[in-house]
């Protein structure tokens, strides 16, 4: 454990963490309305994947570009978005390592930039 924490404060790149509102659309109107809120920023090890991908419950198919390690935090779910240098990164799952509650693994999906993910 002590190696992830120095690891961390060592490498660690700051990322927020955001969580997503969507309203429905305008009458007339196709697009949807989406909103983020509740600004969290911490630090995360960032791992940049490439070439696999993700399958969830309706058998979606979707493609893992990182995995990041952050400190525990309670509320912390696939629902939650990250906000990374300026490009959206959508999680896909929260993994709790070792059920220790120290250490939280997400496998996450980049959707491109703040602007262009609203798309």
């Amino acid at each position: 454990m002590g190696s992830f924490k120095r690891d961390l404060a060592k490498y660690g790149k700051e990322i927020t963490l955001q969580d997503r509102d969507i309203a429905a659309p305008l009458f007339g109107t196709p697009d949807f309305g989406e909103t983020f809120s509740g600004d969290q920023v911490v630090k995360a090890l960032i791992k940049t994947i490439r070439g696999k991908t993700f399958f969830d419950g309706v058998a979606t198919e979707t493609p893992i570009t990182h995995e990041m390690r952050i400190d525990y935090l309670a509320g912390v779910t696939a629902e939650t978005w990250i906000l990374f240098k300026g490009r959206r990164i959508d999680i896909l799952s929260v993994a709790n390592c070792c059920e220790n509650d120290e250490i939280l693994v997400l496998t996450c999906s980049e959707r491109g930039t703040a602007e262009a993910a609203k798309a």
